[in-house]
C-alpha cells in the first residue's frame, strides 16, 4: 500500500494513543525521507505522544522545528505543548509559550486558561492563578465552571480554603457569567468542610438550597457526604438537615 500523509499521520496517531512514541517518531523520520512533509496535524500528534510521555525536550525542539518550517501552531498545539509543561513542572518553557502565543496573536482558550491556573498553583502562586482568569478585556474567552474548579482547587493547594468562596464572586465577572455546577460546589462544600471550615461550608449549602438552585446545582449525593462530616447532634447538622427536608430533596440511602 502506497503511504501518503494521511495515512502516516494516521499511524503515527495510532503509535503516540498506544504510548509507542519511538515508533511514531520513527514513522515521523520515515515519511521525511520518502519525501512526504508533515502538515500541523502531523505535527500536533507528534508533540501529544512527547507531552504524554514527559520528554518536554523533545516537544520544544520538535515545536520549533515546525515553526521554523514556516506551519502555524493552533490553539490546541499550544494547550497540548502547555499541558504538558503543567504535567512535568516545566515553567520556563511554559513561561515561553505564552509569550510566543501572544506574539503570534493565538487566542487563549478556556482550556488554555485552565492550563494556565494549574501552572500557577504548581508554583504556590495564587494570585497568578486568579490572574489568569482576569485583565484580557474582550479577548478574554468564554469560561466554564471547569476553569472555575481548576482555581478553587489551587486555593485548596495554596491552603487557602477561605479564598476559594471567592470564586463563586469571580464568575460572576467572567465573559457569560457562567453558573457553578454540582461539580464545582461539591469541591466547595466539601474541601472546606474537610479543611476544618465545616460554618462555611453549610452556610454555602443552605445559600443553594434555599435560593431554589439546589435540585440544580448541589446534588443530593454532595449533601449527603457533607452531612457525614457533621456531628448529628450538632446546630450545623440540623440547619442542613432542616434546609434539605424545606427544600424536598430526598437523600440516597
Amino acid at each position: 500500500v502506497e503511504m501518503n500523509l494521511i495515512s502516516y499521520t494516521s499511524l503515527i496517531d495510532v503509535h503516540t494513543r498506544s504510548g509507542q512514541v519511538k515508533e511514531a517518531k520513527r514513522l515521523f523520520t520515515e515519511m521525511r525521507s520518502e519525501g512526504i512533509e508533515p502538515n500541523v496535524v502531523t505535527y500536533s500528534t507528534l508533540l501529544k505522544g512527547f507531552c504524554s510521555e514527559g520528554n518536554m525536550n523533545e516537544a520544544a525542539s520538535t515545536f520549533r522545528e515546525m515553526l521554523d518550517r514556516g506551519l502555524s501552531a493552533d490553539t490546541v498545539t499550544f494547550n497540548t505543548l502547555l499541558d504538558g509543561c503543567a504535567k512535568n513542572d516545566h515553567f520556563e518553557l511554559a513561561d515561553m509559550l505564552l509569550r510566543e502565543m501572544k506574539r503570534r496573536d493565538v487566542r487563549k482558550s478556556h482550556v488554555t486558561i485552565s492550563i494556565m491556573i494549574k501552572l500557577a498553583s504548581k508554583r504556590i502562586d495564587l494570585d497568578g492563578a486568579f490572574e489568569a482568569t482576569r485583565g484580557e478585556g474582550a479577548s478574554l474567552p468564554s469560561l466554564d465552571a471547569q476553569v472555575a474548579k481548576a482555581l478553587v482547587q489551587a486555593c485548596f493547594h495554596a491552603k487557602q480554603p477561605l479564598r476559594a468562596l471567592s470564586v463563586l464572586e469571580e464568575m460572576c465577572h467572567w465573559p457569560g457569567q457562567p453558573q457553578p455546577d454540582d461539580a464545582l460546589l461539591s469541591k466547595l462544600v466539601l474541601g472546606l468542610a474537610t479543611s476544618g471550615h465545616r460554618s462555611e461550608a453549610v452556610d454555602l449549602a443552605i445559600l443553594h438550597l434555599q435560593s431554589g438552585k439546589g435540585t440544580a446545582s448541589l446534588s443530593a449525593l454532595t449533601l449527603k457526604q457533607l452531612l457525614q462530616k457533621l456531628r448529628p447532634g450538632e446546630d450545623l447538622y440540623r440547619s442542613l438537615k432542616g434546609a434539605i427536608s424545606a427544600a424536598g430533596m430526598k437523600l440516597p440511602h
